[in-house]
């Protein structure tokens, strides 16, 4: 057996499938997966089927990711790199699969408050969204009586860390994405070979982040192009509407990207708009087969301008064409300027957070007070023990756990439960 095959607890499973693909199976047959069909990816699972849920937007990430892999294993075959630098299409499958697992309902707006509500608490540590992901594969998720989590292989635990560091205590990037938790220390270890100072990214976990990026500028675009909340005609067509464009995108501090680098680029993003989105088909169908071609060949070039190059030793995946970067993070900034900045979407976020804080406030007081039969069923025993040992900051890491797990709309069932709002039944399996 391999290095990377190792698993922590599970080495002499009668399973004949090879190890990767059972690790891709495990995520796929999850709990944990199937939550996120309720779970935002943009706006809202309940806005209708034309918009990506975090399911939905997982299955791509990993499609992608596959896609990525074997173009990149068939680039570096027979050109010198170690084996474990050669991409496992599995496990980059696998990482696609897992790696948003961890985002709480209501998307970002959940995570950003849970995060303030654990840090209030004496957790330092806070809650990130890819560091309760890493939690879910390797302790949350039930999958064998033998053992916590799903037991993964360290190659497959390695390539979800698109942050491969802890939480930093000082106010840097690091202070606000990273991998995992403390609480995972002897996880996070066995996934780094037992280095947890070695920052770098396994050839997948770089193939899952730009996989990620790959599906959100271009099948998130789809999503709203679709449902005419991005006006690419009025862009494409008048030279005010989009020199305004780029300015908003030029004036943004979080753009990364300045208005002389934007202006220089002015021709070629106009014609890559113009040449990508041609007038539109009056006829229906027709129009809707169009947006799947255009989709489609935009993913083809894109997995295909993938290259990956040796820095001392370690392969980066980029991608490596110029133009496709600059191609890519236009599409992406469509989506953040038209949609998420959108006042509607802000309004409804305010709501969300506050069903956030209620459920996390009425499962950490019932913590406190020993309250079991107030926890999920699936919770009980973290509580137990937490009760038993009293560690800082132990009921805030269950409290957001147990919020963290509901979809959307049990969230907010809840939620009306809890302030007199809606009644529900006795056969709500909220608890279970």
């Amino acid at each position: 057996m391999l290095e990377g095959e190792s698993r922590l607890f599970d080495g002499a499973n009668p399973d004949q499938r090879p190890p990767y693909p059972r690790d891709r199976d495990r995520i796929l047959y999850s709990s944990a997966f199937r939550r996120l069909a309720g779970v935002t990816q943009v706006v809202s699972p309940s806005e209708g089927h034309i918009f990506h849920n975090r399911l939905t937007h997982s299955l791509k990430v990993a499609q992608v990711a596959r896609g990525l892999a074997e173009h990149l294993r068939e680039e570096m075959g027979g050109k010198g790199w170690l084996p474990e630098h050669i991409p496992d299409p599995d496990v980059a499958e696998a990482a696609g699969l897992g790696h948003d697992l961890g985002h709480p309902p209501f998307g970002h707006v959940g995570e950003a408050t849970l995060n303030r509500m654990v840090k209030g608490c004496g957790n330092s540590d806070g809650f990130e969204g890819n560091a309760q992901s890493f939690r879910i594969v390797s302790k949350l998720t039930a999958h064998r009586p033998e053992y916590l989590g799903l037991d993964l292989c360290r190659r497959t635990l390695n390539a979800l860390l698109k942050y491969p560091w802890f939480r930093s205590s000082s106010d840097d990037y690091r202070s606000r994405k990273f991998g995992a938790y403390r609480a995972e220390w002897k996880e996070f270890c066995f996934a780094r070979r037992g280095d947890p100072t070695d920052d770098r990214l396994s050839v997948e976990a770089q193939i899952m982040n730009l996989a990620d990026d790959i599906s959100y500028g271009v099948h998130d675009f789809e999503d709203f192009w679709r449902a005419g909340l991005i006006p690419v005609d009025r862009i494409r067509d008048s030279d005010d509407t989009f020199d305004t464009f780029l300015w908003k995108w030029g004036a943004d501090p979080k753009a990364n990207v300045s208005k002389e680098e934007l202006q220089a680029r002015k021709d070629h993003l106009r014609e890559y708009l113009r040449l990508t989105f041609p007038e539109t088909v009056p006829e229906a169908f027709l129009e809707r087969a169009a947006v799947r071609r255009t989709t489609a060949r935009l993913i083809g070039e894109l997995i295909r301008s993938v290259s990956v190059k040796k820095i001392n030793g370690w392969p980066e995946v980029e991608i490596g064409n110029r133009d496709k970067r600059w191609e890519l993070a236009f599409l992406k900034r469509f989506v953040w300027q038209f949609v998420v900045k959108t006042p509607k979407l802000g309004t409804q976020q305010e709501g969300h957070a506050r069903i956030i804080r209620c459920l996390f406030r009425y499962y950490l007081q019932a913590i406190r007070k020993g309250n079991l039969d107030y926890i999920p069923g699936r919770f009980r025993g973290f509580t137990g023990a937490h009760l038993k040992t009293k560690r800082p900051g132990g009921d805030a890491r269950i409290a957001a756990d147990v919020v963290a797990t509901f979809s959307e709309l049990e969230a907010a069932a809840l939620f009306g439960r809890l302030t007199g709002t809606r009644d529900g039944s006795v056969t709500d399996l909220l608890h279970a």
